[in-house]
């Protein structure tokens, strides 16, 4: 079973660098040991989390450095330019530097509006600081300080863990007694014939599924939250003649109930 990494999360300003399709294609050639189509996708995304990590770090390493140590550079330069004149070279470098320094923030502007979350607002319409504060504002309302039980107050994260974990088990698959029914036929809703339900999907069900599967992906918004993988749905939209195959075969699998414990 492939472990993915803790706290990926697709940038979805990464597809605009050239070699980007080619990371992603370089390692979803790759073969795995799996033979069951849940497990060959599973683990071709978590090895993409791998190599999309170590290609981030390389390729556009830490935003937050690389903006400090230009701006510094501009300011040695400026601080230059008060007690002579630049030469031909300066001034060039000056002005490569001045262009590198907009486009780290065009980065951090598209990093935090994907981290704020807020699809309403058009590109332009507020500046890096103000998603950073409602991204700052959205971890604070999520983030779970403390749970009781049996009048024990846990804060530890590992005690809030272990609560959530063995409350939903206990709660799921728990059979309870139904004390009221609705009677569907007083709603004007006329009972169907559900028998062929457990029946073998025809070829033509299965060209319909597979096709609502390509129509969905491409009609996401790409900008909403990521899935547990990390990855968003611009992901998809990108890179879908890359991970076409393997999607679809666990598509059909899933149609023809050839499911896995994963």
């Amino acid at each position: 079973m492939c472990n993915p990494p803790r706290h990926f999360r697709f940038e979805n300003y990464w597809p605009g660098f050239e070699d980007f399709q080619d990371t992603v294609a370089g390692s979803w050639a790759r073969p795995t040991l799996c033979h069951d189509p849940f497990l060959i996708l599973h683990c071709k995304l978590t090895r993409l989390t791998r190599d999309l990590t170590k290609w981030s770090s390389k390729t556009i390493g830490d935003l937050k450095i690389r903006g400090a140590v230009t701006s510094e550079l501009i300011g040695c330069l400026d601080r230059a330019m008060d007690i002579r004149l630049l030469t031909a070279q300066e001034r060039q470098f000056r002005n490569m530097l001045k262009l590198n320094l907009l486009g780290i923030a065009a980065l951090q502007h598209s990093h935090w509006r994907q981290r704020a979350r807020l699809a309403w607002l058009k590109d332009g319409d507020a500046n890096t600081s103000f998603f950073h504060s409602k991204a700052s504002a959205r971890r604070r309302k999520k983030m779970i300080l403390s749970l009781m039980q049996d009048e024990q107050i846990l804060t530890s994260q590992e005690g809030k863990l272990e609560l959530i974990h063995n409350f939903f088990m206990d709660l799921i698959g728990t059979h309870r007694q139904r004390h009221h029914s609705l009677r569907l036929h007083e709603l004007g809703i006329i009972p169907s014939d559900q028998h062929d339900l457990e029946a073998d999907f025809t070829e033509t069900e299965v060209k319909v599924a597979i096709h609502e599967v390509k129509v969905a992906i491409h009609e996401i918004n790409g900008d909403k939250a990521p899935g547990l993988d990390g990855f968003t749905g611009r992901f998809f939209q990108n890179c879908w003649n890359t991970v076409k195959p393997k999607m679809l075969a666990a598509v059909q699998a899933f149609v023809h109930l050839q499911t896995a414990e994963l």
